[in-house]
């Protein structure tokens, strides 16, 4: 069961975090831990989901090709009972297991980290599939550093497809997902047609190898087809003439029926290698994945919420492992605040097989919020703060239960947020006034108060700043009077 406890950035003599992450021992749980972090625009809630990805990266990374700007971070963690401590001082790594030193070989790790995102600026450093990136998967959008194209987006959605159905245990989790948003189990693959005669006049190997080396030509340096033989092409062929036979195609693309409820063996199953040589063949093109409710439609085609929320859950549920790190950043995008209120609670319900894993959450949604359940979730707030004269980032594990809190209760107790007519806010107001009218000796509530509400002000000509002077004077005379 891994649990990340806390987290320590500091650079240049500065601490940049120092997050705790829950304080329980989490030597056995029904469902996946999630930790939610909270926090307004600024305050590195990304950036800190980053270099936890970064920092395993780093540590992995026989090249050290994940090399980490900051000074010293150190990363406390709980798996199969035992606690450790990674801590990186420049560029040096000590281990400790059970609090004492140890080596890199005595360490146990994570068995995965899981990057998801569906932005295509999110702060995650891009590994591509064919790259050697150990325990990290890079699950987001973006087909390069800095860019995304929607044939790598369905192509991603429909590699994790695959491999959710060649697993047993995963089948029901993809069930779950077309369920939550309405879709019915069946899948359709089409390719278009790059050759309109492919099936009228054929091909034959001659035609195939000219054009392997028309496309070896000119796309020399971005496509790769070294691994296209004589005997691939045959298989091309073969492919070319039972499809043929099956009729699965018009004369505009070829057409491919899955269904979750049967995962057996199909010439789709059976032929995605081959598929994907046609592929760089030129003779078809990406594969465009369609979905069903009433009628069928193309992935391109659903809206941004269930393109984003289809995306992010099925590639989570085709990487994740048990024991797994899996962090998720902005996951409420586009999403109805329907969705929202139920996000963390399908996510538990997906990875029951996985439950020994640990996710972070980085968002603004206050809806979430209510949806934590206490026995398996965690809450962070980051905030800034001023200490002589100095700003400086700093977070809260919220010690309080959210669990079905109000929308308004939680923009006000949690977002540090005032909204008009928030009825939370004006119980507090009304509490101090009627503590001050009444001569109230108790000190100690009328100071929380005053503390809490002056963190609510607009401005200096906010008509709350009548009531936070009274408020002073009060506890001033009833100071001076002791």
């Amino acid at each position: 069961m891994f649990t990340l406890k806390k987290i320590v950035v500091c650079h240049k003599n500065k601490v940049l975090y120092n997050v705790d992450c829950t304080e329980r021992s989490e030597n056995d749980r029904d469902k996946l831990l999630t930790t939610l972090i909270i926090g307004e625009n600024g305050v590195g809630k990304s950036f800190l989901l980053k270099i936890i990805a970064d920092f395993f990266r780093f540590v992995t990374s026989e090249r050290k090709s994940a090399n980490i700007k900051y000074d010293q971070i150190k990363i406390s963690y709980e798996l199969n009972r035992k606690h450790y401590e990674i801590e990186k001082n420049l560029s040096i790594l000590t281990y400790k297991k059970d609090s004492i030193e140890v080596s890199v070989h005595d360490i146990d790790l994570p068995s995965k980290v899981v990057a998801l995102s569906f932005m295509v600026n999110d702060k995650f450093s891009f590994v591509g599939e064919d790259d050697d990136f150990g325990l990290y998967r890079y699950l987001g959008v973006r087909a390069t550093s800095n860019a995304t194209y929607t044939s790598t987006i369905q192509k991603k959605l429909l590699s994790s497809i695959l491999k959710i159905l060649g697993s047993k245990n995963r089948v029901e989790s993809l069930n779950s997902i077309f369920d939550f948003i309405g879709l019915n189990n069946k899948i359709e693959i089409s390719y278009r047609l790059k050759r309109k005669t492919l099936f009228t006049r054929g091909v034959n190997k001659n035609n195939l190898q000219n054009k392997l080396q028309s496309v070896r030509n000119r796309k020399k340096y971005i496509s790769n087809t070294s691994n296209i033989t004589n005997a691939s092409i045959i298989e091309v062929i073969d492919l070319i003439e039972k499809i043929k036979s099956t009729g699965n195609y018009n004369k505009n693309e070829i057409i491919f029926s899955l269904s979750t409820q049967d995962i057996n063996s199909s010439l789709f199953l059976d032929s995605t290698d081959n598929l994907e040589l046609m592929e760089k063949l030129e003779l078809i093109s990406s594969p465009e994945i369609k979905f069903v409710k009433s009628d069928i439609f193309d992935f391109e085609h659903t809206s941004s919420g269930e393109k984003h929320f289809i995306f992010t859950m099925i590639n989570l549920i085709s990487s994740i492992e048990k024991n797994s790190l899996v962090l998720i950043d902005e996951p409420e995008l586009s999403l109805h605040p329907r969705w929202q209120m139920k996000y963390i609670r399908l996510l538990k319900s997906i990875t029951t097989n996985f439950k020994t894993s640990h996710c972070l959450l980085a968002s603004h949604s206050h809806f979430m919020v209510s949806d934590l359940d206490p026995k398996s979730s965690t809450l962070i707030s980051f905030y800034r703060e001023i200490n002589n004269g100095v700003e400086h980032r700093s977070s809260q594990l919220i010690p309080f239960d959210t669990y079905a809190w109000s929308a308004e209760n939680i923009l006000y107790e949690v977002f540090k947020l005032r909204t008009t007519r928030n009825s939370y806010f004006e119980q507090d107001l009304s509490k101090l006034l009627q503590l001050i009218s009444s001569c109230s000796d108790d000190k100690e509530r009328i100071s929380y108060l005053q503390n809490k509400l002056e963190a609510y002000r607009f401005n200096d000509n906010d008509p709350i700043n009548v009531i936070l002077d009274q408020s002073r004077s009060y506890l001033k005379r009833f100071k001076n009077d002791i």
